[in-house]
């Protein structure tokens, strides 16, 4: 059997060997304060809104129709 965890190879699985259910962890409320997350919440965009912006006064642009159609782009 194979177990779950080798803690030599993957130390940071520690805790999740004891068999204690904890409440999971809130990494951007951990990260930035309210000011912060009042900030990105105001500020930050949709990648998708943008992109698909962008195809639409750029269609000439291959790449970015294949973005705002949700394919990964091609390595140039």
């Amino acid at each position: 059997m194979k177990p779950i965890a080798d803690l030599e190879d993957e130390p940071w699985k520690d805790g999740s060997t004891d068999g204690v259910l904890r409440p999971p962890e809130r990494k951007f409320e951990n990260m930035f304060g309210p000011g912060g997350r009042a900030h990105l919440a105001r500020d930050l965009h949709d990648y998708e809104d943008i992109i698909a912006s962008i195809a639409e006064r750029q269609p000439d642009l291959p790449w970015i129709a294949d973005a705002a159609a949700g394919m990964p782009a091609a390595a140039s």
